[in-house]
């Protein structure tokens, strides 16, 4: 079993790439909401995937959610940092999606 797994994981690797920052062609996505948090480890890798939505012509929102970390969303809807989050999604959707 183990060999089968780890023939599908090498299959799947060759087939698609395991994130979006390792694909070649990103042009022709639709609009993107990208929010980091200031303590994530991932932090960079979604700003640096907003930033080639950009230069792939597509229109990308990217915000930072200073003093968050990975996950915040799960905190209680009161926390500031949901709050912030929540009004950066809101603005985005009511501006079009990003156009």
């Amino acid at each position: 079993p183990i060999n089968v797994l780890r023939s599908l994981r090498v299959e799947r690797a060759r087939v698609e790439p395991p994130g979006p920052l390792l694909c070649r062609e990103l042009s022709g996505q639709p609009p993107a909401l990208v929010i980091t948090s200031g303590f994530d480890p991932l932090r960079d890798e979604g700003e640096a995937y907003g930033e080639r939505l950009r230069e792939a012509g597509t229109p990308a929102a990217v915000y930072r959610i200073p003093n968050a970390i990975h996950g915040f969303m799960s905190f209680p809807p009161i926390a500031p940092q949901v709050q912030m989050c929540y009004g950066h999604i809101r603005r985005f959707l009511e501006g079009g999606g990003g156009r």
